[in-house]
């Protein structure tokens, strides 16, 4: 019988399930439209404040719409969630149907607070609530800009 078995599954036998052809294939997946357009943007900032950056985008690709939210509060609000959502709206009804991309954006160089998935279960949460399609949420501070892993959406730590 060709090929092999794994965990009681038969797979073909040209498929590398190596260690190296692995971490090959991640090391060439391209990073998503929004995440690019994320990274050239922190390129150019130094964070000294928390803030939260919304980027209007059109079929998944993000368009020049950035807006910029200062002096965000260390945790969320609903009221300050539904007013957001309403920026959100707004850009539609100015803009047409389309989805918003958000970047947390924190000074130091710690890793993902307590706070911070605070923020990112409060956006999905009031987004779903109000119908405003989203993209997947970012992160960064003065190491690094990652997305959101699903687990860590899943309520507050």
């Amino acid at each position: 019988m060709p090929g092999g078995t794994l965990a009681g599954m038969t797979r073909p036998d040209d498929i590398d399930l190596s260690i190296d052809a692995i971490a090959a294939q991640i090391a060439a997946a391209e990073p998503s439209a929004v995440l690019r357009t994320w990274l050239r943007f922190t390129r150019q900032h130094v964070w000294t404040d928390r803030e939260l950056w919304i980027l209007y985008c059109e079929d998944g690709q993000p368009t020049p719409v950035l807006t910029q939210l200062a002096d965000l509060p260390a945790l969320p609000d609903d009221e300050g969630l539904a007013g957001l959502m309403d920026v959100c709206n707004h850009f539609v009804d100015m803009l047409g149907p389309g989805s918003f991309a958000f970047l947390l954006v924190r000074p130091g160089v710690a890793g993902l607070s307590s706070g911070d998935k605070r923020w990112a279960t409060g956006i999905v949460a009031a987004a779903r609530e109000a119908g405003i399609p989203i993209e997947p949420l970012h992160h960064t501070n003065e190491l690094e800009v990652r997305e959101f892993a699903p687990d860590e959406l899943v309520g507050p730590s």
